[in-house]
């Protein structure tokens, strides 16, 4: 394909698939998507906060006690991150988790799980905090 071809497919097709949809709350849903946008929407259909681009796919999300966490992919740097919402403000962090392609982030109401495409799954603490790290062969 040529450069005008991209340029075209670019300008014309804007491909944004939807990578996962988290409930915060009764009136907000987070959306994370190819275009590595975070949004948050109101149960009405309207987007009430759209935060910065990001350098990294936006893999996966959930929600616990009021903050968004975030799963990255795309490159040896992705990592995890976290969220205050509804501002949709990407917050420090002290991290200890390995850098890598993440393929999802649960919570279980006390806990957080990860894993990555690398074979990692990591048990954090609501901080992002490695609690526990096996790599799976």
């Amino acid at each position: 394909r040529s450069l005008e071809d991209d340029v075209f497919w670019e300008v014309h097709h804007n491909r944004n698939v939807v990578t996962a949809l988290a409930v915060i709350d009764e009136k907000l849903l987070a959306q994370c998507s190819e275009d590595k946008l975070l949004r948050l929407w109101s149960h009405e259909g309207a987007v009430t906060a759209e935060g910065a681009r990001q350098t990294h796919l936006q893999t996966s999300c959930c929600s616990f006690n009021g903050l968004l966490y975030v799963a990255e992919a795309g490159s040896p740097t992705a990592t995890l991150s976290l969220w205050s919402v509804p501002q949709l403000q990407r917050l420090p962090q002290t991290g200890g988790f390995p850098a890598g392609t993440y393929t999802s982030i649960v919570s279980n109401g006390r806990r957080m799980a990860a894993t990555t495409r690398e074979g990692h799954a990591i048990q954090l603490t609501p901080e992002l905090e490695v609690i526990v790290q096996h790599t799976l062969k």
